[in-house]
């Protein structure tokens, strides 16, 4: 009876906790997908953000963007997005922020960002069609992409913000110094 008691525990505690979904580790090396992409063009994709508009990546060269994937699920993502969003509000007037929800409904979403306000759009990618673009095989993934379109970094996992912070910073002062970004 008590083996049958301790299986049945054990099977609840994996249950709550979520195992079987795709939940990173802090720390998380790129797979060689992400690597593959970093010094390339970033994919174009089109999605259209909560309230219905539509986003196409490539309206927006000329500024430095930042990519998340992210999901409802996903306890790293509850930490990254809150502190995301505070340096997207210290650098809205420079940088671009896309929190992109891959496969959550939306009746999730809104409760997540309810729960944890963001002021970036959240682009829904409802079938994963940009993730796999992007070869998103984690989640948090952040993809830093610069005014050229260029793909200049990725990060697998819950980012620090100080990781965020230099690869922003010297994009800001290059368009407070020129009053555009190249």
């Amino acid at each position: 009876m008590k083996y049958i008691f301790f299986i049945i525990l054990i099977a609840l505690i994996l249950a709550l906790s979520g195992c079987g979904q795709r939940v990173e580790q802090k720390e998380v090396t790129r797979t060689e997908n992400e690597n593959q992409l970093i010094g390339k063009l970033a994919p174009d994709f089109k999605l259209k953000d909560m309230a219905g508009f539509e986003v196409e990546l490539s309206q927006y060269r000329g500024k430095p963007i930042l990519l998340v994937f992210w999901a409802t699920w996903c306890p790293h993502c509850r930490v990254e997005m809150p502190e995301i969003n505070k340096l997207y509000r210290s650098f809205k007037e420079n940088v671009l922020v896309f929190g992109i929800n891959v496969e959550d409904e939306e009746s999730r979403i809104l409760k997540f960002i309810s729960d944890y306000p963001v002021s970036f759009p959240i682009l829904p990618d409802k079938d994963g069609q940009v993730a796999r673009l992007y070869k998103v095989n984690s989640i948090p993934t952040v993809f830093f992409i610069a005014p050229s379109g260029v793909i200049k970094d990725v990060n697998v996992g819950e980012t620090s913000i100080n990781t965020i912070e230099n690869w922003l910073k010297p994009y800001a002062k290059e368009v407070k110094a020129n009053g555009r970004s190249n």
